[in-house]
């Protein structure tokens, strides 16, 4: 029955103590991150909120047209075409209070919905993102 080699052979490129021997930790970090998928994957998912969390402000200035910080309870916006309160009147058979208008599922409309003081939530959450950052 033949033997087989167990001990890395010295001089055989990849194996060794010669392989890892003069490389920096960094580059031995960066080499083993590369090769787990799920570890980039999550990597490049952080990477994208971290840029679209600082364009908070870009989003909230030219796509949504809205100022988050400012109440807008008597505003309106446009939902299928339609212009609607952004507080809309309570339902149930008194019709009693206001209730902020829910997500539209348009990015330049309240995509989110709005809060109890008509502000736009998507802007609210990415401005949030920065805080959190």
């Amino acid at each position: 029955m033949a033997e087989v080699a167990l001990e890395p052979q010295v001089g055989v490129p990849g194996q060794g103590p010669d392989h890892v021997a003069g490389r920096s930790p960094w580059e031995l970090g960066w080499r083993r991150l590369r090769r787990n998928r799920l570890a980039l994957a999550s990597l490049a998912l952080f990477i994208v909120i971290v840029v679209i969390s600082f364009a908070a402000p870009l989003y909230a200035d030219h796509v949504a047209h809205t100022d988050p910080f400012d109440n807008n309870l008597t505003g309106k916006t446009i939902v299928n075409g339609k212009k609607v309160d952004i507080m809309q009147q309570g339902g149930g058979v008194l019709h009693l209070g206001v209730n902020p208008i829910g997500p539209t599922w348009d990015v330049h409309h309240y995509f989110l919905g709005a809060d109890s003081q008509g502000r736009d939530v998507a802007a609210r959450v990415l401005y949030g993102g920065r805080s959190s950052l």
